[in-house]
């Protein structure tokens, strides 16, 4: 519709105005007044400026809709998983895959992947298996092989929001693999990868999906929200073992 418009515009300047020779603007013999062209220019310009906003309007409804939560004021999270022993409100940093720094201080939310206040995301987490003694990183993810089908992992934001996930998949995959870093179409997961004992040649994946969402601060019910679809569909998906 818009190029069709702009067809209609287009076509009404070419019959007002027309180029000679010299290049210099004249009139067509149309009939129309000087003040009738003044006026359609003008009403040109407002239609281009009701397009440029359109637009921005468009891309800011496309970003809130994005987002499942409102954005917290940083990146920071903490990580808590009951099943498992050492993961305790975990503080997780966000940094690149390889950095030792950041994976020897706890677990690593790994640069580039999505995070939980948002509706399509996969918020990618690493830890060490063994890591290093008298570090946040020692034995952090050791028991990650224990985690079952229904299992919880809870992550809090710095607005106060606590996203609980449920656990329906495990995998093993090799050390190249990057897919698993992808989104699962039309969900909001977490992943949780260490490396595989006892030689580390692979990696083993676990993956929670997204079934509430708890406000603990700035929220005078301290209500909470349904994550879509939440604790209806995610045990039907496939998963390595069952909780005994």
């Amino acid at each position: 519709m818009r190029r069709e418009y702009m067809r209609m515009i287009k076509s009404v300047t070419v019959r007002v105005l027309e180029v000679n020779v010299g290049g210099a603007l004249v009139w067509e013999s149309a009939g129309l007044s000087r003040r009738i062209l003044v006026f359609i220019g003008i009403a040109m310009i407002l239609v281009s400026a009701a397009m440029v906003l359109t637009s921005v309007h468009s891309a800011v409804d496309s970003a809130k809709s994005a987002r499942f939560e409102p954005t917290p004021p940083n990146q920071t999270l903490h990580l808590t998983i009951p099943e498992m022993a050492r993961v305790r409100n975990v503080p997780v940093r966000t940094a690149g895959p390889h950095d030792s720094a950041a994976l020897n201080a706890g677990v690593v939310h790994q640069r580039g992947t999505g995070f939980p206040w948002q509706k399509v995301s996969n918020t990618y987490l690493i830890g060490h298996r063994l890591g290093y003694p008298h570090t946040g990183s020692f034995l952090v993810f050791y028991d990650l092989n224990k985690l079952r089908r229904g299992d919880a992992v809870i992550l809090k934001d710095a607005g106060g929001h606590r996203y609980v996930y449920r656990v329906f998949r495990r995998m093993i995959v090799g050390p190249r693999d990057t897919q698993v870093t992808r989104p699962v179409p039309g969900e909001n997961v977490v992943s949780l990868q260490s490396c595989t004992l006892p030689n580390y040649s692979h990696r083993l994946i676990v993956q929670a999906k997204l079934v509430r969402v708890q406000r603990t601060a700035g929220r005078p019910d301290g209500g909470s929200k349904v994550a879509a679809g939440a604790d209806r569909g995610f045990l039907r998906d496939s998963y390595l073992g069952s909780r005994t």
